[in-house]
């Protein structure tokens, strides 16, 4: 009798980390944990550095600020069930001001340590405004699904949404980008004083609004005159700075959606900005968003920062008008200062309206500096 045997190898079945996009080693990527946790956002020397999202496989998501691979700065924790914990992290751990809203509506708001609620919000002495305290939407939003707006590479640097709006394709979201499209290097200003340099240099630059990083993310960047107006070309190949005639077509376009509000039979307002604002960030008279232009109060910079949540500003590219203002004195009319004029757009959150309004400046001369514009707005890019 042959006795046959049977030798069962057993391999186990190894789930291994991996960067499944991008640069997860220094840059911005995507990882996959074998423990089906996804991280996606910046990196430094291979662990969580700097702005990012971490989804968990029970459907949990830790979205915010990263230090050496912990939550250190301001972040969100969003529970499966749809509560939440937004406010200041150390180490891993809610510490620091913030609030929880639970699923029932309820909010504790004022300190914790360690997770734990320690002191409510009357008890302290020190007032917060600064974001995402005020703004629960500032982290809730990266752990978000992302629409299904067309997606356009823009190379090494960032991946733009587009919409198309008549015969236009716009970019769905304000610019991020900090090279010109040569690839040379927009520099940053990452405080004031720098800001206010590259002024007086009327050098180009851009910065977050505040100043913080994670602003990028909802917001785009603030770039001053001189980067828009450089030769290098701001905006990515095929595409072009928004001009005020590419807004008035724009508009245009949605007067034939009729985005009216009709007031009485004979009485019509026009509410353009209503189709376009986003749904979120506003902090009154959002919008339906309804074709994925996704407009956001971004505030803008003039000496200080101003009305984020309540404004948003674009710059157009046109090129500068120049208007001679005349004086008269005695009945006569003599030559006075000639004055040249920049074209911006906006929208507010107290109405509807979509405005122009311009920045006035004497062009420059050995009798005077006021050529520097000091303005920093938003961008937004439309297809060529």
């Amino acid at each position: 009798m042959r006795i046959v045997f049977f030798i069962i190898i057993l391999i186990p079945i190894v789930c291994f980390d991996q960067c499944i996009s991008g640069n997860c080693e220094n840059g911005y990527g995507t990882y996959k944990y074998s423990n089906g946790n996804t991280y996606t956002g910046n990196w430094m020397n291979g662990v969580r550095h700097g702005l990012g999202s971490l989804t968990f496989a029970n459907g949990d998501c830790l979205s915010g600020e990263w230090v050496n691979n912990k939550m250190t700065g301001k972040g969100t924790y969003l529970w499966l069930g749809g509560y939440y914990y937004t406010g200041e992290w150390q180490n891993g751990q809610m510490t620091g001001l913030g609030y929880m809203i639970y699923s029932n509506g309820a909010k504790r708001e004022g300190n914790f340590v360690n997770g734990e609620f320690i002191t409510p919000i009357h008890a302290i002495s020190t007032i917060y405004s600064k974001p995402p305290y005020n703004d629960p939407n500032y982290f809730l939003n990266l752990c978000a699904v992302t629409n299904s707006s067309s997606l356009i590479n823009f190379g090494s640097q960032n991946t733009l949404k587009t919409v198309t709006l008549g015969n236009q394709v716009w970019c769905s979201e304000n610019l991020k980008l900090d090279k010109f499209k040569n690839g040379e290097i927009i520099k940053q200003a990452k405080t004031l004083e720098e800001w206010n340099g590259f002024i007086q240099r009327k050098e180009p630059a851009w910065c977050y609004y505040e100043f913080f990083d994670f602003n990028d993310e909802f917001y785009g960047k603030l770039y001053n005159w001189y980067a828009v107006n450089d030769p290098r070309g701001l905006a990515p190949s095929g595409f072009h700075v928004s001009t005020s005639q590419d807004w008035k077509t724009l508009l245009f376009f949605l007067e034939k959606e009729e985005w009216f509000i009709e007031k009485s039979p004979q009485y019509r307002i026009q509410i353009p900005a209503y189709a376009l604002k986003s749904k979120q960030y506003w902090v009154s008279e959002a919008g339906i968003d309804k074709y994925g232009f996704r407009a956001v109060p971004g505030g803008y910079l003039n000496g200080l920062f101003h009305m984020s949540k309540s404004t948003g500003n674009w710059w157009c590219s046109d090129k500068p008008k120049e208007t001679t203002l005349s004086e008269t004195h005695y009945g006569f009319e003599t030559p006075g200062e000639t004055y040249a004029t920049i074209i911006y757009c906006s929208m507010y959150s107290n109405n509807q309206q979509i405005s122009f309004q311009n920045i006035s400046y004497r062009p420059y001369s050995k009798e005077n500096n006021a050529d520097k514009i000091i303005q920093g707005f938003s961008v937004r890019c439309v297809k060529d």
